[in-house]
């Protein structure tokens, strides 16, 4: 398992997604049991594009897998959206 986990984590630091930030605030959510990106590297990603400078809030949602976090994740999500569009400032979590 840990040659597992450090052959993935070779793969996953040469994807963009983890040498570039995004441009504008965002936000990260995901379901614990989520399998489309390992546990051990879901919660470096938003602080790493924090410490790149952007501000990028996260949220897990501890019962959930991808689609039940996505689902879980909508309101705090329309809630994000709506503060940005009304000038809300956010602080990331980084």
């Amino acid at each position: 398992m840990e040659a597992y986990l450090r052959s993935a984590g070779i793969a996953a630091s040469s994807q963009r997604i983890y040498r570039i930030s995004p441009l504008s605030t965002g936000t990260h959510v995901r379901g614990l049991d989520a399998v489309s990106v390992l546990w051990g590297f879901a919660p470096k990603l938003p602080k790493d594009w924090c410490a790149k400078g952007a501000d990028v809030t996260w949220q897990v949602y501890p019962i959930a897998e991808h689609v039940l976090g996505t689902i879980f994740a909508e309101p705090a999500s329309v809630m994000f959206l709506d503060d940005r569009f009304n000038g809300k400032a956010v602080k990331g979590d980084g």
